[in-house]
């Protein structure tokens, strides 16, 4: 019995299991390359090179991003190809997102206080992963009437629109 509480269906989240996965690959993903990072960083381990030319994770994470999103689009696999493809999508955005800041300012900044955006970036895609895991239906909310809609949409926007504000007030 206590095994079946902890099923997609009984935490309110069935037919959702690819976001969930994505979530929890995004995560874990971002959590140990932050772990390596800093670990490679203070044990003085190289990076990884290609030709003489220093390889970021990010490109890692962009083509395994291009690659299941292309898959996805191409092919609209059905269990378990589906659920492989958004492990595959998660392990790439968090690779990509942790190098946000790489990006954004065109200059390697993962050690310098620039590199908190990388930190922003990957919080603010978490909980869009997260939004996307609880569905139309946030908080409870059933009914899937007008008012109900309205009322979540009204929510998010006073959290999200404030949140906007102040990461374009950082950069």
């Amino acid at each position: 019995m206590v095994a079946n509480a902890f099923l997609p269906e009984a935490i309110g989240i069935g037919g959702r299991e690819p976001v969930l996965l994505l979530l929890a690959a995004f995560l874990v993903t971002f959590i140990l390359t932050r772990v390596y990072t800093r670990l490679a960083r203070v044990c003085g381990w190289g990076s990884v090179s290609v030709g003489g030319i220093h390889l970021h994770h990010m490109v890692i994470g962009i083509v395994l991003i291009l690659v299941s999103g292309l898959v996805e689009i191409a092919v609209r696999p059905e269990t378990p190809g589906a659920e492989l493809l958004a492990i595959a999508f998660g392990v790439g955005a968090a690779f990509t997102l942790d190098e946000f800041a790489l990006w954004l300012y065109l200059r390697d900044v993962y050690w310098c206080p620039e590199g908190r955006s990388s930190i922003d970036a990957t919080v603010m895609g978490v909980l869009l992963a997260a939004l996307l895991l609880i569905g139309t239906s946030p908080f409870g909310i059933e009914d899937g009437s007008e008012e109900s809609r309205a009322a979540a949409f009204a929510m998010l926007a006073v959290n999200v629109g404030p949140a906007v504000v102040t990461f374009l007030k950082a950069s």
